[in-house]
């Protein structure tokens, strides 16, 4: 009994975690499931009272430990959990060559239609909205503008993000501010996230931008208020959280 109330909270420990995906298809997910079929299988499938250390004696009457691999018993449990852990590595890794572009060349080819166009025809581009800045130096620009706020560096960092996005037709990187640390997390997690960076990308400007509401969801957050885990527990209906807890509980025990 211990065992098993030792699997369903490590079960439900690692989920909460890491949220593998609940898809049949999903790689990070098939792994979740077989690393916990192994688990049963350590778990239940291995005979009692194994001692898989023996004591021999050697010359002068000196004894050593040694591997002893004759305990070593699998019942019919461990076989069909260590079984199946094969079967569903062997199929989903038959799935994904079958689907992959080797076998499917033609309809991954198909997906985007091509349509040949003169450069005639295109429109003149406006040069002074044309980006000059790269990626990298976006950063550098950001991260310095940053440094430069005594009152916001010692709390928050810059994101790595720093997507381009084109704002009333000139050419910015924004990036969204992060908690520096669990300890700065901590303090300032109550009012949220309220500004991001904006640099433009043909001045080289770096602005600090206020949001009207405070961000209280991110990738910086912790435990419900970590965005994908909010996402996953909260907007998710709750029939379907109900469905998918229902099926894991048939699942662990048919084991």
């Amino acid at each position: 009994m211990k065992r098993i109330v030792f699997e369903l909270i490590f079960i439900a420990t690692t989920w909460y975690i890491f949220l593998p995906p609940l898809n049949l298809t999903s790689w990070e997910f098939l792994f979740f499931l077989c690393g916990h079929l192994l688990l049963v299988a350590i778990l239940f499938g291995f005979g009692k009272g194994i001692n898989l250390v023996k004591t021999v004696h050697v010359r002068h009457g000196k004894a050593e430990a040694a591997l002893n691999l004759e305990s070593f018993k699998i019942n019919r449990l461990g076989k069909i959990l260590l079984a199946s852990i094969g079967g569903i590595l062997l199929l989903a890794a038959l799935v994904s060559l079958v689907t992959s572009s080797i076998f499917q060349a033609k309809n991954y080819a198909n997906v985007v239609t091509v349509t040949e166009k003169d450069f005639t025809e295109f429109p003149k581009t406006d040069t002074s909205k044309v980006p000059i800045l790269d990626r990298s130096t976006a950063e550098k620009i950001g991260d310095r503008y940053l440094g430069s706020l005594t009152d916001k560096v010692s709390q928050y960092v810059a994101a790595d993000t720093y997507t381009q996005l084109t704002i009333d037709g000139k050419p910015y990187r924004v990036t969204p501010l992060e908690y520096a640390d669990p300890i700065k997390w901590f303090n300032n997690q109550a009012k949220g996230i309220g500004e991001y960076i904006k640099v433009d990308m043909v001045t080289g400007n770096a602005d600090l931008v206020d949001l009207k509401t405070p961000i209280k969801y991110s990738d910086s957050e912790y435990f419900n208020r970590d965005v994908k885990r909010h996402l996953r527990l909260s907007i998710q209906p709750r029939s379907s959280r109900l469905h998918h807890l229902r099926w894991m509980m048939r699942v662990i025990l048919s084991m």
